[in-house]
């Protein structure tokens, strides 16, 4: 999934949980990497990687 603000908009508003779920993953993320945790930090960006990916396809392809 690209990380353009105004598609993120659009999926988080069609998947909240999902979304929230990859905010919140990161930001485990973050908070190990500070913490000097790698491998949970790893863990945690993997899982938001595996949500992001459910995002991508989960989601409604716009037809133009």
């Amino acid at each position: 999934m690209s990380f353009e603000p105004d598609l993120w908009e659009r999926r988080r508003a069609e998947f909240p949980l999902l979304a929230g779920a990859v905010e919140r993953h990161l930001a485990w993320a973050w908070d190990f990497t500070e913490a000097g945790e790698l491998d949970a930090a790893l863990d945690a960006f993997e899982d938001a990687r595996s949500a992001a990916g459910e995002l991508s396809r989960n989601a409604v392809e716009p037809t133009f």
